[in-house]
């Protein structure tokens, strides 16, 4: 490798890793705090993960996702691809979002769980009990 090819190479890799970096990304005019961001997301995967598994019930709502999302921050498909864009630039803090983000899915899931265990609980009681009332009648 001939030393300007050499030099070819480190430059292209240099500019490589500085537009791996957020200074290369605008900061967005309307630059949503991360607070926002985090709970932008948390509707975003909470919408995803109902569309994925009970798409009738947005359908009967009449819910578009990204219209939902638009209103309820006030903002505009441009502003949240910006934000977006912005907070991905810096990877170490974009997985700290997404930390918070997997944190608050957790904290709410707990307590769904716990309805679903206590309803499953009453269910088979119930169903237990049925079973015992036509045992009892059969004899």
């Amino acid at each position: 490798m001939t030393d300007n090819m050499k030099i070819s190479v480190f430059i292209l890799f240099t500019l490589f890793c500085l537009s791996c970096n957020r200074d290369g990304v605008e900061k967005p005019e309307h630059l949503l705090n991360e607070d926002e961001m985090v709970n932008i997301m948390y509707d975003m995967s909470l919408i995803q993960a109902m569309a994925s598994t009970s798409p009738a019930v947005l359908d009967s709502a009449k819910v578009d996702p990204k219209t939902y999302i638009y209103k309820k921050y006030s903002i505009d498909s441009v502003t949240l691809v910006q934000n977006q864009r912005y907070y991905i630039a810096d990877i170490e803090n974009y997985q700290k979002l997404h930390k918070k983000v997997s944190e608050k899915l957790i904290s709410v899931k707990a307590p769904l769980d716990s309805l679903t265990k206590k309803k499953r609980v009453n269910t088979e009681k119930k169903l237990s009990e049925k079973a015992a009332k036509l045992k009892i009648s059969e004899q």
